[in-house]
């Protein structure tokens, strides 16, 4: 009977039971409404993606969706009284102009056991709640980080990233204790705009903020025409220094080579000037000497001598000389030339080099030179 009444109770309770299939991307943690003693609370072990649990009577499967997920603010939308809705992060500059905000926060939910235990306890037992709490932070974060900026900074984009980077930073370090990566902050765009207490939109300082900016655009493509024609006349003046340099360095070259040409041809003039000169010095310095010599005591018999060689090469018969007469100079006769010969005692000298003509007429002692008779005076 006791048997009866335990499979009684077995089978009841099965009835009670159920099963749970996670999804793809969801994770579970099972939660005991037992107490302590009875292994209640929060379970350490996490239900796998895809997995199927069973689930007892006092159990509960709180469920996750781990995939990356999206937070987006930045949208206007009018409500069925004509109002505009507006879905941005407001805050202030540093100095007190209002700003609405477009971020964009991509976040996913780690399946970690101790980190999920961790956001069950603080409340968060479903995707809904986890949104919830990454809104909360990090609208307070964005503000926090954002309204550190002046208005002049949120126009420039290194001071605007530079201000969402540390609010992301904020966020990953207060949300990483629950299991919530933070994967990236974006900041979409921003407007100086309020919301009027009648719901309509104030944005006359974003107007102003806006013609500047096009005028600062159309300055900026204006600056990049004008760079870009500096640019093409500085190549153009470029190619036309180029093309003057090549001629200046052809012409050089020119001048250069006629200088080499002029140079040689200089050198070569000079040199032989010089070798002219040391010609004709060498022939006065001769002269000289010769002179010198026909000045001496010997000079009379030095010009016998050049004559009688004169003489003999020329092979004449008959030829002129003269004696010294009184006031130093040579008289010119006509005298046998046999006879010179005897007076200069230059015959036996002379033989070897006398003509066939002059070894003739020493031996048949004919006196006649072309024809004239040697006997016949001038």
């Amino acid at each position: 009977m006791k048997a009866l009444r335990t499979a009684l109770a077995a089978i009841s309770l099965l009835a009670l039971c159920g099963c749970q299939t996670m999804k793809p991307t969801e994770v579970g943690v099972r939660f005991r409404r037992l107490p302590p003693f009875a292994l209640g609370g929060i379970s350490s072990h996490v239900v796998s993606p895809g997995e199927t649990t069973l689930v007892m009577p006092w159990d509960s499967i709180y469920r996750f969706d781990v995939s990356v997920k999206d937070i987006s603010w930045g949208a206007h939308s009018v409500d069925s009284g004509g109002k505009v809705a507006s879905d941005f992060v407001y805050t202030r500059a540093l100095d007190g102009n209002e700003v609405a905000l477009g971020v964009t926060i991509r976040y996913r939910v780690l399946p970690e056991a101790d980190k999920l235990a961790k956001l069950i306890s603080e409340g968060a037992v479903d995707d809904a709640a986890v949104r919830a709490l990454i809104v909360a932070i990090g609208r307070a974060d964005i503000r926090t980080s954002m309204n550190e900026l002046e208005t002049s900074k949120f126009l420039n984009d290194k001071s605007r990233y530079e201000a969402i980077d540390r609010a992301r930073d904020s966020m990953r370090s207060r949300l990483q204790r629950y299991g919530i990566e933070i994967v990236g902050v974006a900041l979409d765009g921003y407007r100086f705009e309020r919301v009027l207490p009648d719901g309509t939109i104030d944005s006359s300082y974003q107007d102003k903020l806006t013609e500047i900016q096009k005028l600062r655009e159309d300055t900026g493509r204006e600056k990049s025409r004008i760079a870009t024609i500096k640019a093409k006349k500085l190549q153009e003046l470029n190619n036309a220094v180029a093309v003057v340099n090549r001629q200046v360095a052809e012409a050089q070259g020119f001048k250069k080579q006629a200088t080499l040409r002029g140079d040689g041809y200089y050198q070569a003039k000079v040199n032989e000037a010089l070798s002219i000169a040391a010609q004709g010095k060498a022939e006065v310095e001769g002269l000289l000497e010769q002179v010198n010599a026909l000045a001496g005591p010997g000079g009379e018999a030095l010009l016998r001598l050049e004559l009688s060689k004169q003489l003999m090469s020329a092979g004449p018969r008959y030829f002129v000389v003269g004696e010294h007469s009184g006031n130093g100079a040579i008289d010119v006769k006509r005298t046998d030339y046999n006879d010179l010969i005897a007076q200069l005692g230059l015959i036996e000298a002379n033989q070897v080099k006398a003509s066939p003509n002059l070894s003739s007429a020493v031996k048949t002692g004919t006196d006649k030179v072309s024809g004239v008779d040697g006997d016949k005076k001038p």
